[in-house]
């Protein structure tokens, strides 16, 4: 059995967390970035290795999750900005 990149793993549950953050607070979404960054280091050390590593699924995973992690938080940044607007537009002065 071939060993696994070990930027694989981390970027698969980088990704994995930062959908699961997105979904509960902004913040904890922008991690998807870190799995963007590890996920295509991953991709290219089992490039390099000559099929020496696996883990191809796994960092490929973590990148789009990754992905929709970072979106999925940048929507609520959006989106939050856009209900302090109205509180502040709405309220007596």
């Amino acid at each position: 059995m071939r060993p696994k990149a070990p930027s694989a793993d981390t970027a698969l549950i980088l990704g994995v967390v930062s959908v699961v953050g997105a979904l509960a607070t902004c913040l904890v979404g922008f991690l998807g970035i870190a799995a963007i960054i590890y996920g295509n280091k991953a991709r290219e050390e089992i490039r390099r290795s000559g099929g020496m590593l696996q883990g191809s699924s796994e960092a490929t995973t973590g990148i789009v999750c990754g992905w929709i992690g970072t979106i999925l938080a940048s929507l609520w940044v959006v989106v939050m900005i856009v209900l302090f607007g109205m509180i502040i537009a709405a309220s007596p002065d």
